[in-house]
């Protein structure tokens, strides 16, 4: 028994439209369907990021999620050679990264 039916869409197949709170998907033939989105305050935070694949999520109550990809590139400062463990924290908000020695936020 299946759990939810997914759809995978790359970003040929759907565009997201932040402000509006609309997103767009192609169908068959090269059709276009317009959905209103329910978002999260999560994606206020998501300005200025790269846009990624996305998939479309039918649940089992009958609530279809749009659960898309973004993406930004950042660019850590230069690391000693001698540092044995480097960890990063990306969130939506800012990227930690650090080791026993020191920890920056940016």
């Amino acid at each position: 028994m299946f759990r939810r039916w997914v759809i995978w869409l790359d970003k040929k197949l759907f565009r997201l439209d932040v402000k509006s709170w609309r997103a767009s998907i192609m169908l068959h033939g090269g059709r276009w369907i317009t959905l209103r989105l329910l978002m999260e305050s999560i994606m206020r935070s998501l300005g200025g990021m790269g846009l990624g694949e996305a998939r479309l999520v039918l649940r089992e109550d009958g609530d279809l999620y749009l659960d898309a990809a973004f993406s930004r590139t950042v660019t850590l400062p230069e690391m000693s050679a001698n540092a044995k463990v480097i960890a990063v924290d990306v969130d939506e908000n800012f990227i930690v990264h650090g080791n026993d020695d020191f920890v920056k936020s940016f």
